[in-house]
């Protein structure tokens, strides 16, 4: 199985560092801890089994949710035409902002992602936001649906899906609705 843990008592839960198990089957995903765990194995093969509140996560590390996530997606996500909804992430690090941080060689498909990204400090430049991942590269990413509100980042590359589509990135049969406010909080 795998868990969190409670680096040093501190009251910051982290991902264990090492799954202990890790297998080529398909894993099934259905309430906010197991999209977190998704990090103990960016290479997996993942399918949505109903629609996940996120709400929850706002309180996760201290309220920054999965501001602190920062991992590279490499595997499989089928939505399955569930929806990830309430996402929440408070950005306190450079870099790029999202579900996943970055995505390579991965992808994702038939899924609905609703939330909020946002910034407390302005003094970070060059980030690339976006609700499904910061950045993408030789991605494939279809029938992707996102709703995000984005508030506080200044100076960065923003889109709804994906903040930064590189190469050999593909986006289709997909939509985003986005609000942006760069202004103080």
């Amino acid at each position: 199985s795998w868990g969190f843990v409670d680096e040093n008592e501190s009251g910051n839960w982290v991902i264990a560092s090492k799954p202990i198990h890790i297998s080529k089957h398909t894993y099934d995903l259905s309430t906010p801890e197991d999209i977190a765990l998704m990090a103990a194995d960016p290479h997996g093969a993942y399918q949505l089994v109903n629609n996940i509140d996120m709400r929850e996560v706002k309180t996760w590390a201290n309220g920054q949710g999965f501001g602190q996530m920062d991992f590279t997606f490499m595997g499989k996500l089928n939505g399955n035409g569930f929806n990830i909804s309430n996402l929440y992430s408070k950005h306190t690090r450079k870099g790029t902002v999202g579900l996943f941080s970055n995505m390579l060689d991965a992808s994702v498909s038939d899924i609905e992602i609703s939330g909020l990204l946002e910034s407390p400090d302005h003094y970070y430049d060059n980030l690339s936001v976006g609700l499904l991942a910061g950045a993408a590269t030789n991605s494939n990413i279809e029938r992707v649906f996102v709703s995000m509100r984005a508030k506080g980042f200044q100076n960065a590359t923003i889109g709804g899906i994906v903040g930064l589509l590189d190469i050999g990135g593909n986006v289709s049969s997909s939509q985003a609705t986005t609000s942006i406010n760069a202004e103080e909080n």
